[in-house]
């Protein structure tokens, strides 16, 4: 886990999607609370918000275009995510594992989320409130890039139903946090099932259940002077990554974004996370 006095990185559920902000006391039992990001029509001089689509930028007065509209606690709100970050560049998702005794690497050029992908504001067992959901969805455009002359049915790889996803936030010291969305595949199934093909495939018909966990890290730091906006980022070497492929280790990175599932055609708005005090 990334550490900084009082920002940490994030290891989501997108996914969920995601800036996440030091609450302002050191000593509170802090928790999360998912926002969307929404256009601001009429901001006046006592507005504070931000002028970028992704709420990065922190601004007040007739430059706000965007400010934070908290999903109300108890209600699930449907997602769409997506393989970009932020200004909308997008980023390969890559994955390496070991399958019958050799290397094998994975790339994707898209992903996208399926409808059952949602964030819920609640409060879990320990008071804090958490937003925590479902997420599912399919990377496409998958290329094996090792080992050679082999490759996935469709160039495609279904997540299962069903996985959860959840902010977590620990507090080790005074003056110090450590935030990441955590994210386990559905009970008793593994996030996803791939199977190698190819007439020369050297592992032709193996097939590689994902299991264990994964975190998605987003930059914070106190008073939002660094963030990330509604970005979600598996990077490899996080602490606490326990990926496997039977009992070896796998690894997985990409960076994705969420937003509000769209209406009418129309793009939803990004959702974001914010610590509380509580």
């Amino acid at each position: 886990m990334i550490r900084r006095r009082s920002a940490v990185g994030f290891s989501l559920l997108c996914a969920l999607v995601l800036c996440a902000f030091a609450a302002s006391s050191a000593n509170a039992l802090r928790g999360t609370t998912a926002y969307v990001c929404k256009a601001e029509a009429a901001p006046t001089e006592l507005t504070n918000g931000f002028e970028d689509e992704h709420c990065i930028k922190a601004v007040s007065g007739a430059g706000v275009k965007r400010v934070h509209e908290e999903i109300k606690a108890g209600v699930k709100t449907e997602l769409a995510v997506t393989n970009n970050e932020t200004e909308k560049k997008v980023v390969n998702s890559k994955f390496k594992a070991t399958v019958g005794g050799m290397e094998v690497l994975l790339e994707a050029k898209n992903f996208v989320s399926c409808a059952a992908t949602n964030v819920e504001n609640k409060e879990n067992g320990a008071k804090q409130m958490e937003a925590a959901g479902e997420f599912c969805g399919e990377f496409t455009g998958v290329e094996v890039t090792k080992p050679l002359k082999c490759e996935v049915k469709a160039k495609a790889i279904a997540l299962n139903e069903k996985a959860q996803a959840k902010t977590v936030v620990k507090e080790p010291k005074a003056n110090e946090h450590e935030m990441y969305v955590e994210f386990t595949p559905p009970a008793g199934k593994p996030f996803t099932t791939i199977t190698l093909e190819g007439a020369e495939c050297p592992l032709k018909g193996m097939k590689a259940e994902v299991t264990g966990s994964a975190k998605a890290m987003v930059t914070t730091e106190e008073g939002c002077s660094i963030r990330e906006g509604p970005t979600l980022k598996f990077l490899t070497g996080i602490t606490g990554m326990t990926l496997k492929v039977g009992a070896l280790p796998a690894m997985f990175e990409g960076t994705f974004t969420a937003r509000k599932a769209p209406e009418k055609e129309k793009e939803g708005d990004p959702v974001v996370l914010t610590t509380t005090n509580s």
